[in-house]
């Protein structure tokens, strides 16, 4: 009876600490890095390995995007960590040797896998850059040259036609290149600097813009003209807007009034039904899903809601993690693999929101 009794005690022990190492492996995950879902949004794991020594889970992932060449292929842009690469669908990642930090924007070439534009700082600098040869070498093509001159903000490639860009800055510019970057020509001047610049996914010439001072502006025309777009009441505050991967003319505006969409590429609006008060929305960031036109996704810090019918119902998902979703990218392929990168937000912001 000793002899059980000892080896009973023994075995506790043994599992007692081994739970222990189990809870402080955990512990030093760290606080963001990039996670996987293979089940659509269910469950998420982190996949941010770079080596046995290093790991992304403490970098803050400003930007994700998938390669529209090979889905397997994805680049995280970070506050502090440059570029990172993965090549196996996030199994494992490989660092950029650039000296960039506070890479906000990625944009990759649909055409050429070694053609990457992003907005990055460098020497306290904060510019477009393009690489041609999959970021060994990076050119600056639109720079900020001191600090009253117009800081870069967005940018974005005609899907149709990769030599098309467009990009916005400070001071509420809009430029356009027509060869890759080389040349570039306001097209149009904002109020109000401009944080966000959209193609329609099914007809290019289709130009949304989002203002810091809540404004919307539509252009049918690739850029020649634009109109202010909106409900009658204006938007209160908009967190963000997106449009869908999968229909023509349809844009989601997410505002602190809820979720509105249009259909008819910004000519009237309407609301739709979301699982947060209708008068005090906090989400972040609005996602259509690729393939299936009825799924959307709102990201509202830690928690992901979920629609499989266009909005008459959802679902909801807290994921246990130590700081809010930035990112949030679906597998144009498999949309069941979804990747979200998480990144420390402001300390005077609460709502999740992210300085342009």
């Amino acid at each position: 009876m000793q002899k059980i009794s000892l080896l009973v005690i023994i075995l506790f022990v043994v599992v007692f600490l081994s739970g222990c190492g189990e809870k402080n492996k955990e512990a030093t995950i760290g606080s963001g890095g990039v996670y996987k879902s293979s089940d659509g949004g269910e469950t998420f794991h982190l996949t941010s390995v770079v080596s046995k020594e290093k790991s992304l889970s403490n970098a803050s992932i400003l930007d994700l995007e998938i390669s529209p060449i090979d889905p397997n292929v994805i680049y995280a842009a970070t506050a502090t960590h440059g570029i990172y690469r993965t090549s196996n669908g996030g199994q494992s990642w490989a660092e950029s040797k650039s000296d960039f930090t506070y890479v906000r924007k990625i944009a990759l070439d649909p055409t050429n896998k070694n053609i990457i534009y992003i907005v990055a700082n460098q020497d306290d600098e904060r510019a477009l850059f393009k690489t041609t040869d999959g970021g060994i070498n990076w050119k600056k093509l639109l720079a900020q040259r001191n600090s009253k001159t117009p800081k870069t903000i967005d940018v974005i490639i005609d899907k149709n036609n990769s030599n098309i860009l467009y990009t916005t800055d400070t001071t509420g510019g809009v430029f356009k290149s027509t060869d890759g970057g080389k040349e570039w020509a306001s097209i149009y001047w904002a109020e109000d600097p401009v944080k966000t610049v959209l193609l329609d996914a099914k007809n290019s010439q289709r130009i949304y813009l989002l203002t810091t001072a809540d404004e919307v502006y539509v252009s049918d025309d690739g850029g020649t003209s634009f109109k202010i777009s909106g409900p009658e009441d204006g938007f209160d505050e908009i967190y963000s807007m997106s449009v869908s991967q999968t229909q023509q003319g349809f844009l989601y505006v997410l505002s602190r009034n809820g979720l509105q969409v249009t259909k008819d590429g910004g000519e009237t609006y309407e609301n739709m039904n979301t699982l947060l008060p209708p008068e005090d929305t906090v989400a972040h960031e609005v996602v259509s899903d690729p393939i299936n036109k009825d799924i959307l996704y709102l990201v509202a810090g830690k928690i992901i809601y979920k629609t499989t019918n266009g909005g008459k119902t959802w679902t909801s998902t807290s994921l246990k993690i130590k700081w809010p979703v930035k990112s949030f990218v679906i597998d144009y392929q498999d949309h069941n693999n979804i990747y979200m990168g998480l990144a420390k937000p402001p300390k005077q912001q609460s709502n999740f929101l992210f300085p342009f």
